[in-house]
């Protein structure tokens, strides 16, 4: 079986926590800082991270993070996907999955992670671990809950899924607030996706140059190593087209270009596999949108091979990167 994170020259984290100024506190202060140094003593080749996310909601991220993770898996990749949209979390609706308990298990006060963490993952349909994410709860604004108890429960769960996988997947909420930037920012690869809609390409942009801004506050990380990923084009043409309006106010405003993952062209496939609750390289893998995501799928698989092979270091765990220690 072939895997994305062999032993030697480990993937470089590319992102750490630019605001230091909310730590965890207390006696939780205390527990997370011994699970970062237990897990950085026990592996430093730990799985790649990668966050799916996009500037507006309905361009398809959650679809595509979902077959993704199974293109991912028919390569014989272990991959484990988390859904990290608080409080509107449907990873589990498309999959045909009905879960009785979700991620917001972790947050109480009181409860065993590694029991919760047993308990919620789900093997999927296509053979990915999905860890189903909450539904029904406020989504934190800036500042809000998840950079303080809400966060850190989660981050607790998180730091246990490495061991037992070969990449894990964050398919974030929408949009720009912290309960999307936490995760973006402790991910080794950032897959934005867009359509090729004005306000799509509008609100991609405006998603990197926010994480890219965040970021380069923090002179101690990289620059972000964002790739876009185009959906519901009209053609293979149209969505180079949007990679190349986004690149060229990136390159000239933020002095960086993102990488193209891949396009998904428009396919009547999509719709149909949504309302069958069964994901399109399941339901449909003739389809279109399942050769597309096959070959995202396997460019993304590259780019990480890629970074591992440039020898930049060691990288630290996903729990250490969240926290930014």
């Amino acid at each position: 079986m072939s895997t994305l994170h062999p032993s030697a020259s480990p993937v470089v984290a590319r992102f750490g926590r630019s605001d230091q100024s909310a730590p965890a506190r207390g006696d939780q202060a205390a527990r997370l800082r011994e699970l970062v140094a237990d897990q950085t003593a026990a592996s430093s080749a730990a799985c790649p991270i990668v966050a799916v996310t996009s500037g507006k909601g309905g361009v398809g991220k959650t679809t595509l993070c979902v077959n993704l993770a199974i293109g991912l898996a028919q390569a014989g990749h272990r991959v484990t996907l988390l859904d990290a949209d608080l409080g509107l979390a449907n990873a589990d609706v498309l999959c045909g999955l009905n879960p009785t308990t979700r991620l917001d298990a972790a947050f109480e006060d009181d409860a065993d992670v590694d029991t919760v963490l047993a308990r919620i993952t789900v093997e999927a349909p296509g053979g990915f671990r999905l860890v189903p994410g909450s539904v029904g709860l406020p989504r934190p604004g800036r500042g809000g809950d998840l950079s303080r108890g809400r966060r850190d429960r989660i981050v607790e769960a998180l730091g246990r899924i490495e061991d037992t996988s070969d990449i894990i997947l964050i398919d974030t909420g929408a949009g720009i607030g912290d309960h999307v930037t936490s995760f973006v920012e402790a991910a080794d690869a950032v897959v934005v996706v867009a359509t090729p809609e004005p306000t799509s390409i509008a609100d991609a942009y405006a998603l990197m140059k926010c994480v890219h801004a965040r970021v380069a506050r923090d002179a101690a990380t990289d620059a972000p190593a964002l790739s876009l990923l185009v959906n519901q084009a009209l053609s293979r043409a149209e969505g180079e087209e949007v990679h190349r309006r986004i690149g060229t106010v990136c390159a000239r405003f933020l002095r960086f270009e993102p990488g193209l993952v891949g396009v998904i062209e428009e396919d009547a496939a999509a719709g149909l596999a949504i309302r069958e609750r069964s994901p399109v390289l399941v339901s449909h893998p003739r389809s279109r949108m399942s050769r597309d995501v096959r070959n995202a799928a396997a460019a993304l698989a590259k780019l990480l091979e890629l970074h591992r092979s440039g020898g930049v270091g060691e990288r630290r765990g996903l729990l250490a990167r969240l926290l930014g220690r």
